[in-house]
């Protein structure tokens, strides 16, 4: 999921927009180097291993050289809540935020359920009050053992209120799950709204 979120980042910066992305599994670090490779199209693997052709590095360290110009910042958010999400976003006036991922949020809540509820809520205000674009990675329940379809909204994991805050869900997948590596697709999913009553 990082690594996807990485991706939409370099977008969104590339339009100067001012980004950040809270990551609470992964460190800034290593998240500044798949950006690098992303935009570099180099193999991140190789950017790990240290082994770069000529080319390569000069790619990688030209786009490394202009990423202190780049409004896009790397916030390490272990233990954050999505008030200290909030408060951060604005203080540093954020016009897109990234959360990688929103389970790992601290909420208060009486079961697992009800925290994720509270977290989909928070972040769902948190875009409506202040204008910024909330773009929150989820974690996915895994299939029935066997079974290789596309994932739906009903897979996002631990809450419904995932499917009934967000304005559209993309599901990211693997076409073969023998072959992690493989070809990765994306299924775009709008949730439905009910009908407003007259």
């Amino acid at each position: 999921s990082g690594l996807v979120g990485s991706e939409m980042c370099i977008r969104d910066r590339t339009q100067r927009k001012r980004v950040g992305i809270f990551s609470l599994e992964t460190s800034d670090k290593k998240l500044y180097d798949r950006m690098i490779a992303y935009a570099a199209e180099v193999d991140f693997g190789s950017i790990k291993s240290g082994r770069l052709s000529d080319g390569e590095l000069k790619a990688v360290e030209a786009l490394g050289a202009r990423s202190d110009r780049i409004p896009l910042e790397v916030v390490e958010a272990s233990g954050m809540t999505p008030m200290d999400i909030r408060a951060v976003s604005l203080s540093r006036r954020y016009d897109v935020i990234f959360i990688d991922y929103l389970q790992l949020l601290n909420a208060s809540g009486r079961d697992r359920y009800e925290k994720i509820t509270n977290i989909s809520l928070a972040l769902k205000q948190l875009g409506r009050d202040t204008g910024i674009t909330v773009v929150a990675l989820s974690q996915l329940s895994r299939p029935e053992k066997g079974r290789r379809s596309a994932p739906t909204l009903a897979s996002l994991r631990e809450s419904g209120q995932i499917e009934q805050d967000a304005d559209i869900v993309m599901l990211l997948y693997l076409e073969d799950e023998e072959t992690p590596s493989g070809l990765s697709l994306i299924h775009i999913s709008e949730p439905t709204r009910p009908e407003p009553i007259s």
